[in-house]
């Protein structure tokens, strides 16, 4: 896979990780192997979930 046209986004947000895949890719299934992180952020931290909104 190639990143030359990846569109690059940093977002430094408060939250906490879980199923964090960062180090080695993790298939789901019989998916394609990829790094992934799920984020917990509270529904009440609405300043957050609109910089991520907007940064997707």
């Amino acid at each position: 896979m190639s990143n030359e046209n990846a569109n690059l986004t940093k977002v430094i947000v408060p939250c906490r990780f879980s199923y964090l895949h960062c180090w080695e890719p993790n298939a789901v299934g019989e998916g394609e192997a990829k790094y992934s992180v799920s984020a917990i952020i509270p529904k009440s931290d609405t300043e957050t979930i609109e910089k991520i909104k907007r940064a997707i």
